[in-house]
């Protein structure tokens, strides 16, 4: 596995947004351009596919967590759409996914989970080996200073032991406003693929950290 970071400027994000559904958000937008170049990269008809979300539940929540709190409420789920019928229709597939999530499948799937401790079940691997997305851009990253009036240039992402088809974490810019960063670990031959990938980069994002980036510099 390998990883890449690449940024998409607010004009990047616009161009994206502009040629889905105008209700289209951001992570989605980003989740399904992403699944799509890695699942699809030739442009073959993959049909219906599947593709894991992890989700945010503090604020989701019937008695809302504080965002600083320091613990899991990740909920991971799986939509659906069929990559044939291209971006937009995959982004409005993750949008209606996402919205359509209630907090009973959180409870279900942590109930779940105890059970299985309970029995003392073998731990199992989260991220992998499907693909999967995170969606982190709602999360203030650059609310941190490690010095007086100085938050951090960019504030990197790494999810430890990721595996299989890989993951794909969408995270807040240091810019704000409808800026967003992409993390990608995936299988090396893929992470080289998607850096250089024309329909990624064909919106104005840039290769920040990897392969391209690298050669680059």
């Amino acid at each position: 596995m390998s990883s890449a970071t690449f940024h998409f400027p607010a004009s990047a994000m616009r161009e994206l947004l502009s040629s889905l559904d105008p209700s289209a958000t951001p992570f989605a937008a980003l989740a399904a351009l992403f699944w799509l170049r890695i699942v699809t990269p030739n442009n073959t008809n993959a049909g219906e596919q599947e593709l894991t979300l992890a989700l945010d539940f503090r604020k989701r929540m019937h008695a809302p967590l504080p965002t600083g709190y320091y613990g899991s409420a990740v909920h991971f789920t799986r939509a659906r759409a069929d990559l044939a019928a291209g971006l937009a229709a995959a982004a409005a597939a993750v949008d209606r996914h996402v919205a359509g999530a209630k907090e009973d499948e959180l409870w279900a799937a942590l109930e779940w989970l105890h059970a299985r401790q309970q029995r003392g079940d073998e731990p199992f691997q989260m991220y992998g080996p499907e693909l999967t997305c995170l969606a982190l851009d709602h999360v203030p990253l650059y609310g941190a200073e490690f010095e007086l009036g100085a938050p951090p240039a960019r504030v990197a992402s790494r999810v430890g032991g990721a595996h299989g088809e890989g993951l794909v974490v969408v995270l807040s810019a240091a810019e704000g406003g409808e800026a967003r960063d992409v993390l990608v670990t995936l299988p090396v031959e893929t992470t080289a693929r998607v850096c250089r990938d024309e329909e990624v980069l064909r919106y104005g994002a840039k290769v920040v950290f990897g392969p391209k980036a690298a050669k680059e510099a």
